[in-house]
């Protein structure tokens, strides 16, 4: 996926529940993750916006949420407040 400059590759597998992420400026590598016990991927597109959001099979993990349009941007946490 590319906006602008900024490209966004996505990695997804689905047999042993992976999931890669790069995210690229140019030539430089902004976000790599590598990301494992992944359990739900959602595409969201909604009045010009679109994201993905990752879950995880722990319960102690936030959701990823990648927002792919209009521009790209994360949110992420470590644990959900208990």
């Amino acid at each position: 996926m590319r906006r602008d400059n900024e490209i966004l590759e996505v990695i997804i597998e689905p047999a042993i529940n992976r999931l890669r992420l790069i995210w690229r400026d140019g030539k430089r590598i902004r976000m790599e993750l590598n990301l494992e016990e992944v359990e739900v991927l959602v595409i969201t597109k909604n009045n010009g916006e679109e994201s993905i959001q990752v879950s995880f099979n722990d319960s102690l993990m936030k959701d990823l949420i990648v927002n792919t349009k209009p521009h790209i941007s994360v949110v992420w946490g470590t644990l959900r407040d208990i």
